[in-house]
């Protein structure tokens, strides 16, 4: 096996130095460049290979030798002549192989003889080598300053190593991502529960000789940190991750510590860093979000967006409103302690976007004592609000809210069900307090049980400006995949409803469609009714003969009424709807699945076809915060919402 790997180590290294010659001569870049110093180093190489083989090539003596060989005509393995060249004697190819380290086993004089007479005759067509006269420290420092800011910031710790150009450009930009981390990746877990089955105390002992000194070290981290005022102001983003504590872990119990034995001093630290920086963004994965931490964040006027997945400290009664929040997202996870992260939208007084995802097995419940019509009601400033994994009956407090405003400022929409499923009434209720989002223009509902064409005529009525609507439809809490469902009704009953949303842009409808026919012969067909004499060919087994009546059938020889129920859904869905422009049906992967665009005659008659412009993708992709993106707002958004 060691030999086998080195071979075709060396085979790759052959390839590599022929491509690299052409490469130079061709105008193909490598990861390296096409540097002069670098081609005459590989060129004066390659005369020398080129040299050496020709003399060797002088003691070769043709041979010839039977091989197997795949026959074009008959299909069939036939015995053919084949000319070879063999060196004498045998340790002049040896020789060579060795010092240009040559795999024998995975080349042969042949093949390297044709390699080298390619590689030659690209030198001959191109005689002028293309070489790179611009270098990357000739770039403007603007340029080179743009290329940092798209780094992740390994690559920037890589770039600040290399010379001390790039290293100032480097810092500018490796300490705006502070990086705070206690993970849970360094355990052995078959080690661990072996130790847990056999000993309680063995494997908190375990347990503790990995997370104490992680402790120790970040503590000793945070601390530096926060004593260079040089790398506090150049941070943008906080992020805060530990699982030590964690529910879903479930370690805590096992290490023998207190939780402000393993973490408490961390968050002092934490708080600390963030009251003496001016980050933009933080990010918190951990057992407990503690409060001074938060009255930090709150502290902080210029966070615009938090993304939090812990738990809340018990002890809130003085925890003040974080009013410099635009962009809220929290992670509700699986937890033997009450869920408490629904406390943060009511502190979240100016949040914009709200993206709320929940990993509990049964889905998280929109609180009542959250979204209702109380003084501090998010949905008196919600723009934009994503909700991941409801439970289906609490949408009903979502659309109490909505209704408890005036003229909610909501724009976005979305909100899917995994384990239950929205039925009649609460439909009929969200749908209804709609009429009191009047700017709403983007809406997607995942796990509608109730689909039926009167819905969709009350939506018509109540939010007119709708410029897209996605729609999955599941018939019962036992399916709980996204893919195409028959709906209670044909297409034809829903199209008219459509057309009551004159700026409907895009549509996205999991609803089935499959080509039927309908004809006496073609049922026939599908029966097997079919006159046999055809199939009489003796290589033709029963399975043949099913292909030949499969391909017959796709081919146009059948009699039937319709192919295509996709297209034709989707052509009366844009008679009806003058402004539609796309439509996807069957699963919502609306990027990859069946998805249609619109165009249209001087006279407004649709024209179907079966892919998207750019244009249209990325336009359905920014409505789909489930599959392709988040709404939430971008730096250039949010500068222009503080310039209001």
């Amino acid at each position: 096996m060691l030999q086998f790997t080195k071979d075709r180590l060396n085979l790759l290294h052959t390839e590599r130095f022929f491509k690299t010659i052409c490469g130079f001569h061709m105008g193909d870049l490598d990861l390296t460049g096409r540097h002069r110093q670098r081609y005459e180093r590989l060129r004066s190489r390659f005369d020398e290979v080129e040299r050496e083989f020709e003399h060797m090539l002088k003691a070769a003596t043709q041979n010839y030798r039977y091989v197997c060989v795949l026959s074009p005509v008959t299909g069939k393995l036939e015995t053919a002549v084949e000319m070879y060249h063999k060196v004498e004697p045998p340790h002049l190819w040896d020789e060579f192989t060795t010092k240009w380290r040559i795999s024998r086993s995975l080349f042969d004089l042949d093949s390297l003889r044709e390699q080298i007479s390619q590689c030659r005759a690209t030198m001959n067509d191109n005689p002028m080598p293309r070489l790179q006269s611009l270098f990357l420290l000739d770039l403007p420092p603007e340029v080179l300053l743009y290329i940092m800011s798209l780094c992740h910031i390994n690559d920037l710790k890589l770039w600040s190593s290399t010379c001390r150009t790039l290293r100032e450009h480097a810092m500018c930009y490796l300490y705006a991502y502070c990086d705070y981390r206690m993970d849970i990746y360094a355990v052995d877990w078959p080690k661990y529960r072996a130790l847990a089955a056999d000993s309680a105390e063995r494997a908190g002992a375990y347990l503790r000789g990995i997370a104490l000194p992680q402790r120790d070290a970040l503590e000793q981290h945070m601390s530096a940190i926060n004593q260079r005022h040089d790398i506090l102001d150049k941070i943008r983003v906080v992020s805060f991750a530990e699982d030590w504590t964690a529910d879903f872990s479930g370690l805590l119990e096992t290490l023998g510590c207190t939780e402000s034995e393993v973490i408490g001093r961390a968050h002092e630290l934490l708080a600390e860093t963030l009251r003496l920086s001016s980050p933009t963004r933080f990010v918190c994965r951990a057992g407990c979000l503690p409060g001074d931490a938060w009255k930090a964040i709150a502290m902080t006027p210029t966070l615009r967006s938090i993304a939090v997945s812990a738990r809340l400290s018990d002890e809130r009664d003085d925890w003040p409103s974080a009013p410099a929040v635009l962009n809220l997202h929290m992670c509700i996870g699986n937890s033997s302690r009450p869920i408490n992260q629904w406390h943060i939208p009511l502190l979240c007084t100016s949040a914009i976007v709200m993206k709320v995802i929940s990993m509990q097995t049964w889905g998280s419940v929109i609180p009542e004592d959250v979204f209702g019509p109380f003084t501090n009601n998010p949905m008196a400033h919600l723009q934009r609000l994503d909700l991941q994994n409801m439970v289906a009956d609490s949408v009903f407090n979502l659309a109490e809210a909505i209704r408890a405003v005036e003229a909610a400022p909501l724009t976005h929409l979305s909100i899917s069900t995994r384990e239950s499923i929205i039925y009649g009434d609460t439909a009929f209720h969200l749908v209804e307090s709609l009429r009191r989002a009047p700017r709403l223009r983007i809406m997607h509902i995942a796990g509608l049980q109730y689909a039926h064409p009167d819905l969709f005529a009350l939506l018509g009525e109540c939010a007119p400006a709708l410029q897209t609507l996605i729609v999955e439809h599941r018939p019962s809490e036992s399916d709980k995949q996204s893919n195409s469902t028959r709906w209670p009704s044909p297409a034809y009953e829903y199209a008219p409803h459509f057309a009551t949303l004159p700026r409907l842009r895009h549509l996205g409808l999991n609803m089935l469609t499959e080509g039927r026919s309908y004809t006496p012969k073609y049922m026939e067909r599908m029966e097997g009714i079919v006159d046999e004499e055809r199939l009489e060919d003796d290589f033709l087994d029963e399975e043949g003969k099913q292909w030949l009546m499969m391909m017959n059938y796709m081919s146009g020889a059948r009699d039937g009424v319709s192919d295509d129920e996709a297209r034709a859904t989707v052509t009366l869905l844009a008679v009806f709807c003058a402004g539609l422009q796309t439509v996807s049906l069957d699963k919502m992967d609306a990027l990859v699945n069946s998805i249609w665009g619109v165009d249209r005659d001087i006279e407004g008659r649709p024209f179907i076809r079966d892919y998207l412009t750019e244009e249209e993708r990325d336009y359905v992709g920014s409505c789909m915060p489930m599959y392709t993106t988040n709404w939430e707002l971008s730096p250039r958004e949010i500068s222009d919402v503080l310039s209001r």
